[in-house]
């Protein structure tokens, strides 16, 4: 009797202790359960898989599915980054709106604007980064840059100094007037008909060179295509780069001499309105036009 009440005592401790050890089992798999329900880690979900080979179906589908969708998210983001647009990063955002990788996609998409802002490098690509990115890495950039290019536009005003001055220096050459063609220049040209540190003095030499021979009378007109860009010295003063065709008109004794030729001029000039560079080359075929003409 003492045997078999010794063995059923056993016996029961046996069971006692499988219950308790199945009990600890199924709240480890449990938590290991949550714990990778949670992770974004796909080595943490497959280690559950792999360890909890026994763990409820319900369970192991869940992670499966969650395995699924973040194994989708890597491979979206591999693409993103494979293809490196604006659209995919944005289409990635829009598939994942909380993946771990959405901070790093919005960083993408503020650099990639930023570069189509210094590419274009002008006020209005500038204003879009800015519209576009209120907290965006390069704002104080995109708005220094953006300031400093409406700063560099050529105001009417602009245009109406600088054309003057070229047309007066024109005028004055064609009609031999010293003290007009000296009130349009600088004291000495950094270039002049690509003579370096040029006078006044060097200027109205070419002038004189200009009215030798059989000539009656001349006329320099400017064609009006003005392309005039714009630099900044400080805060307030600028100096102006122009291109622009300028026609010049002979009348001579000798009707059988040319009597028409067009030039590509190039000059700057300074805040002051003087011309500080100037230099002309003759256009082959406009003249050859002109003359036929």
């Amino acid at each position: 009797m003492a045997l078999v009440v010794a063995f059923a005592i056993a016996l029961i401790v046996v069971f006692l202790g499988l219950y308790f050890m199945k009990e600890q089992e199924q709240q480890q798999e449990q938590q290991a359960y949550e714990n990778a329900l949670r992770s974004d880690e796909p080595l943490i979900l497959q280690n559950f898989l792999d360890m909890y080979a026994a763990a409820p179906l319900a369970h192991r589908d869940s992670i499966k599915q969650h395995l699924a969708a973040l194994k989708k998210v890597d491979t979206d983001w591999t693409d993103a980054l494979v293809n490196n647009s604006k659209f995919g990063y944005e289409r990635f955002l829009k598939l994942h709106p909380n993946s771990i990788h959405s901070v790093e996609a919005s960083i993408k998409i503020d650099s990639l604007d930023w570069l189509a802002a210094t590419q274009a490098d002008t006020p209005e690509a500038y204003q879009l980064y800015i519209d576009n990115h209120e907290d965006g890495a390069y704002y104080d950039e995109a708005r220094a840059n953006r300031e400093r290019l409406e700063a560099c536009k050529v105001t009417p005003e602009d245009r109406t100094v600088v054309t003057q001055v070229l047309t007066a220096f024109f005028t004055a050459l064609a009609q031999g007037d010293t003290e007009a063609l000296g009130s349009t220049v600088a004291p000495v040209l950094t270039s002049f008909l690509h003579r370096q540190n040029a006078t006044l003095a060097d200027v109205c030499q070419y002038m004189e060179r200009l009215h030798e021979g059989d000539i009656t009378r001349m006329e320099f007109t400017p064609a009006g295509d003005w392309d005039i860009s714009k630099t900044p010295m400080d805060e307030t003063r600028f100096t102006y780069t122009v291109n622009f065709s300028v026609a010049q008109h002979i009348e001579r004794r000798d009707t059988e001499r040319e009597t028409g030729a067009v030039y590509k001029v190039t000059a700057c000039v300074s805040p002051e309105a003087r011309i500080t560079e100037l230099n002309m080359k003759r256009s082959v075929q406009e003249s050859k036009d002109n003359l036929a003409q």
